[in-house]
């Protein structure tokens, strides 16, 4: 992996999949949006990083803000559309502090997507598009090529947030697929 990707990418960046890995595991919700900020970055920000630095065979700021962005955004994404199965597996990523001002127990996620919950949804949505829509503009035009992979995938989050807002957040059906 280190000669296919030219400059030494910084490798250090699987170890936040890891510790991401090891809170889902041990059924880690976050109570508060800085905590959710944090899980999304081990989670999903850091894998797009190190992908944007092996494609450009380098490193650089910008990359590493594309990544940190497409992961908060495809992350924010993922934890809206998998809410329902999140909630049957008790690892909730939708915070502990929106739901209770909701009003929203986390066992009634199990279910329909009470209506209560919405508003939060439609907040996570929202920045999630901001994320994404964030992650194209920090790269120059002649990073773009190299970086195809991930600006795909973020017109592909976009989309299917498009196909959730359709169904009104409703994700007590089997998940929506990609489009």
């Amino acid at each position: 992996l280190r000669e296919a990707a030219g400059t030494d990418p910084d490798y250090a960046l699987l170890h936040e999949r890891l510790a991401a890995a090891d809170l889902r595991l041990a059924g880690f919700a976050p109570g508060t949006d800085a905590e959710l900020e944090a899980l999304l970055y081990r989670s999903h920000g850091a894998v797009q990083q190190l992908a944007a630095q092996v494609l450009a065979g380098g490193r650089s700021d910008a990359l590493a803000a594309f990544g940190a962005l497409l992961g908060r955004g495809i992350g924010l994404t993922e934890a809206i559309r998998e809410l329902r199965q999140d909630a049957v597996d008790g690892t909730l990523r939708v915070p502990l502090e929106r739901l209770r001002a909701a009003g929203v127990a986390p066992e009634s996620l199990r279910g329909p997507t009470p209506a209560a919950v919405v508003p939060a949804l439609e907040d996570l949505a929202n920045r999630a598009r901001g994320a994404l829509a964030g992650s194209s503009r920090t790269l120059a035009r002649d990073e773009r090529r190299a970086q195809s992979h991930g600006l795909v995938l973020a017109a592909l989050h976009e989309q299917l947030l498009d196909v959730l807002a359709g169904a009104r957040w409703d994700v007590s059906t089997p998940r929506a697929a990609h489009p």
